[in-house]
């Protein structure tokens, strides 16, 4: 996700978020702005850096930063400017072969009247070839539970595919929003912090939904988010440690969660200031947990 503000402007930090691994594909680019020409400036730019599959209008973050530049889940208010933003991307000979879509929430209030749907129309009728739809209001942020029902309604209402999205946190949330909703796919955002398998694990499920999914095993995890915080220093390989062990320490407790002792792992690792420590936080977590089976 890139802020088109960001891109256009030269911020070095935005810029540095094009970086992405050869092998890594298809990637997707979503792109947070407002204001058409500029956002599809900013795309110009993503294209000499980098070769999207597809490219996603954010109609749904409610992060009030976002929102205080009307951009986000505020266009929920504007959807006639999403529309141009749209039409303006879809319409471009330069993206000609690289599909538009959308992503958007319910609505704007907790009261609201499922303006996502009114958004994605507009979308749809502007040249968008999907739309990801989230079944909460921007005014629930994260909080509460994902609502079917919107995109149900989405779905019903709607020619282009709907991907349906909040709350898909294992194999079993995601058949269920399938067989509820009818969407025609699923969106995963933090149902994958802390497992990466869950795709894996999703897939086979929908496959053949009698072989119940088994939590990963305890060296599966710890030796995972090893894996993944060593990836992540290579990544940030220019910077000094101290600008980014806040996101270390972030990665790791997420793996901590649900394993023996990770309250007091994820404590320890909150105290950790560098990678050395969180790694040594890890393996004493594995340490205890090997000793309390052995006891056994």
């Amino acid at each position: 996700m890139l802020d088109a503000h960001g891109l256009t402007y030269g911020h070095k930090r935005t810029l540095s978020m094009l970086e992405s691994d050869k092998t890594d594909s298809p990637i997707g680019v979503q792109i947070l702005g407002c204001d058409p020409d500029r956002v599809l400036d900013a795309i110009h730019i993503i294209l000499a850096h980098s070769k999207p599959k597809i490219i996603d209008l954010n109609c749904g973050c409610p992060a009030l930063k976002v929102l205080k530049k009307k951009c986000g889940a505020y266009l929920l208010k504007e959807p006639e400017k999403a529309g141009k933003i749209i039409k303006k991307l879809s319409s471009s000979p330069s993206l000609a072969k690289i599909p538009i879509t959308v992503k958007v929430r319910a609505g704007w209030g907790r009261d609201h009247q499922n303006e996502g749907l009114l958004l994605a129309k507009i979308a749809q009728d502007n040249g968008a070839k999907g739309v990801f739809f989230h079944g909460r209001s921007c005014s629930q942020g994260y909080s509460g539970k994902a609502d079917y029902e919107p995109i149900r309604q989405a779905k019903k209402a709607l020619e282009i595919p709907v991907i349906g999205s909040g709350d898909v946190l294992s194999p079993e949330l995601a058949k269920d929003m399938l067989d509820k909703t009818g969407c025609d796919g699923i969106l995963v955002a933090r149902g994958a912090f802390g497992s990466p398998w869950i795709f894996e694990e999703t897939e086979k499920y929908l496959k053949d939904p009698t072989t119940a999914s088994s939590p990963a095993s305890y060296e599966k995890v710890v030796g995972t988010a090893k894996k993944h915080l060593t990836i992540y220093k290579k990544y940030r390989k220019n910077t000094a440690e101290k600008y980014y062990v806040g996101h270390l320490r972030k990665i790791a407790i997420w793996y901590s969660k649900g394993l023996p002792y990770s309250k007091r792992a994820r404590e320890a690792i909150s105290y950790s200031k560098s990678f050395d420590e969180i790694i040594e936080v890890l393996d004493k977590l594995k340490s205890d947990y090997d000793i309390k089976w052995l006891k056994r």
